[in-house]
């Protein structure tokens, strides 16, 4: 089972402030809330905007067709892997005589 952090009241906000246009969804109330959370089940981003699911999904594929969205980010805390790293920097002075 997968939880997902609910959404601050100020953007639900920001999705419902536009409403609905014509029947569609405004393609930069989908935006505000992709940037924030990229991996959000398309039914739930659905219940925030008042829409069903395959509206939703059509919406995000046509701007990943047109390009607009350019792909989606994976943040990694890397301290929390248990993976660790040693950086280290390296200085070398060489004085050669001929």
């Amino acid at each position: 089972m997968r939880y997902i952090d609910r959404p601050a009241p100020d953007e639900i906000l920001k999705l419902y402030s536009g409403g609905m246009n014509d029947g569609r969804i405004k393609k930069k109330q989908i935006l505000l809330y992709l940037e924030k959370h990229s991996r959000v089940d398309l039914g739930e981003l659905a219940v925030l905007l008042g829409t069903d699911e395959v509206t939703v999904a059509n919406e995000i594929s046509a701007m990943e067709r047109a390009k607009i969205i350019c792909g989606y980010h994976t943040l990694i805390d890397w301290d929390k892997t248990g993976t660790e790293y040693v950086n280290a920097l390296i200085e070398v002075k060489s004085n050669t005589t001929a």
